[in-house]
């Protein structure tokens, strides 16, 4: 499926929590008005963190990025000519949102035309400490358990550490294997699509985690094939789970980076209107780790572990209170 207009990424999709999907998009007229670039709401259970915002530099009218959230109407805002620019990795930022996030751009005088956006949308699913920091009602069950495990007291102590971000290096510690994949892509025809490489698929008892992507948009952009080519993800069962506009990457270069986690298949595919001519690169990389018994609690794939690992999972949950400590939020 080829798509024209930008895609605005579902955070109820996600289901392997948590996850940082990025988007990149290109706004094809940003005017005194504004012009809307990213807008989430009603997304619950999970909360969202937009991360590493990166928007074009290089206008002849300054563009002012702002970032409404929870009925906050200026979050952040961002000036593009302080920016480092859209094709350079983007700076450190994390603004949480639980409820809504609205991203805008306006030109100081005329209109221009063509700016691209980039940004990660990092979804989490709620622990007890994390509703109790965002002021989010707590069920009945989960009072009970912040009145067990003195969750406001610890917290307050600062004896509970926050998340970190997944687009940090800290993240590769936890794989066995980093795989990158670099692909040559041959000629795509008009209306067509082409996959990277094969579909891969996850070995049972893995998890592979794509964190980092980077594609030839330098190529895109000289062509001014603004809005018309696109990387997509397949991501186990959902189809075009991510969709970048391949105009709004960094350069080939600079990596894109994400968290995306599979536990059955992954296909990189590329579609374009206008058609892409033969010698376009692309490439990713993933990790791959052990699942853990974590994993089957978070994601509630307990029911799929066979008779005797789920002995084993019972008699841990039940010894160590494990299943109350990943709700409580202190671990996983």
């Amino acid at each position: 499926m080829i798509h024209t207009a930008f895609n605005k990424y579902d955070p109820k999709k996600a289901s392997l929590w948590p996850e940082s999907v990025p988007d990149a998009v290109n706004i094809a007229s940003v005017t005194t008005s504004g012009a809307e670039f990213a807008s989430f709401i009603n997304y619950q259970p999970a909360i969202l963190e937009l991360e590493r915002l990166s928007t074009g530099h290089e206008t002849t009218n300054a563009i002012d990025t702002v970032i409404s959230a929870d009925g906050f109407a200026e979050k952040m805002r961002l000036h593009n000519v302080s920016e480092p620019g859209a094709t350079a990795l983007a700076e450190i930022q994390k603004i949480t949102a639980k409820n809504s996030l609205v991203g805008m751009m306006y030109t100081a005088a005329a209109t221009e035309s063509n700016i691209p956006a980039r940004w990660n949308n990092t979804v989490r699913k709620p622990s007890i400490i994390d509703k109790l920091r965002l002021g989010i009602q707590l069920s009945q069950a989960e009072l009970e358990i912040e009145v067990a495990k003195n969750l406001r007291l610890r917290d307050w102590a600062g004896m509970i550490p926050k998340h970190s971000s997944l687009l940090d290096d800290n993240v590769f510690a936890q794989f066995d294997e980093i795989v990158e994949v670099s692909k040559r892509m041959p000629a795509i025809s008009a209306a067509g699509e082409a996959t990277v490489g094969t579909t891969i698929k996850v070995q049972p008892g893995n998890v592979y985690v794509v964190i980092g992507i980077a594609v030839d948009s330098a190529t895109i952009r000289s062509s001014s094939l603004f809005s018309d080519s696109f990387l997509y993800l397949d991501r186990d069962d959902n189809a075009d789970y991510m969709q970048l506009d391949m105009s709004a990457m960094p350069l080939i270069a600079n990596t894109q980076r994400c968290y995306i986690p599979a536990i059955d298949k992954l296909r990189f595919h590329i579609g374009s209107t206008t058609g892409l001519t033969a010698g376009f690169n692309v490439r990713f990389m993933y990790g791959i780790r052990k699942l853990t018994l974590q994993d089957y609690i978070k994601w509630s794939m307990l029911d799929q572990l066979n008779t005797e690992d789920r002995t084993k999972a019972d008699k841990i949950i039940a010894d160590t209170d494990m299943e109350k400590d990943i709700l409580a939020g202190v671990i996983g």
